[in-house]
C-alpha cells in the first residue's frame, strides 16, 4: 500500500486505497470485483501464499516475461472468492513479488497479455454499468450465475449480469 508500504491482504483492499504499482508509482483502486462461489486457483509452490486463477497472467519481478500461473510448479485448489481490481491509471499491481495485470489495463503488447476483453475498455464499460445498477464500485459476482460469456471460438467476450442485459 502507498505511501506507507504497509502490506494488506488482497481481500481487504477497498475502493480508494492507494496501491504501489509495478512501476513504483502510486495508483488508486477504482473498482473491486469479488467473484464468489467455487473458484479454481493455482497455488504456486514456490510462493504458496500467492493464489491466482489459471489464466491470469503474472510476471515474477525477477523475470522479464509474463506467463500463466500454470507455468510454475503448482497445484490446483478451490477457494470461495477471487478478487480483481481496476486501478484509476490502469497500472499493474504487485502481489508477493509478482506483477499482476489489472482489469482494463490496456497492456496488450505482450502475447500472454493480449486479450480482447479483460484488458480493454470493454470490461471497464461493463463494470461501470454494473456499478450504476448496483450502486457500488465494489462488484460482487457469483461464479455460477455471473458466468463469462464466450464467442463461437471460445474467447471471453463479456460477463453475464442482469445490468448488462
Amino acid at each position: 500500500m502507498a505511501p506507507t508500504g504497509h502490506l494488506k491482504k488482497i481481500k481487504d483492499i477497498v475502493i480508494g486505497d492507494l496501491i504501489l504499482t509495478s512501476d513504483d508509482r502510486v495508483d488508486i483502486v477504482e473498482y473491486v470485483v469479488k467473484t464468489t462461489g467455487k473458484n479454481i486457483v493455482v497455488v504456486n509452490m514456490s510462493s504458496p501464499s500467492l493464489l491466482m486463477t489459471p489464466l491470469h497472467p503474472v510476471r515474477p519481478l525477477k523475470t522479464k516475461k509474463f506467463m500463466l500461473p500454470t507455468s510454475f510448479d503448482h497445484v490446483l485448489t478451490a477457494v470461495d472468492s477471487v478478487y480483481n481490481f481496476v486501478l484509476r491509471n490502469r497500472s499493474h499491481l504487485v502481489v508477493n513479488d509478482v506483477e499482476a495485470p489489472t482489469l482494463g489495463d490496456g497492456d496488450r503488447n505482450d502475447p500472454v497479455l493480449a486479450h480482447d476483453y479483460w484488458g480493454t475498455k470493454k470490461i471497464i464499460a461493463d463494470l461501470a454499468k454494473i456499478s450504476i445498477f448496483t450502486g457500488s464500485k465494489t462488484i460482487i459476482l457469483d461464479a455460477k450465475e455471473n458466468t463469462v460469456l464466450k464467442d463461437g471460438a471460445g474467447n471471453d467476450v463479456g460477463i453475464l449480469h442482469e445490468a448488462l442485459l
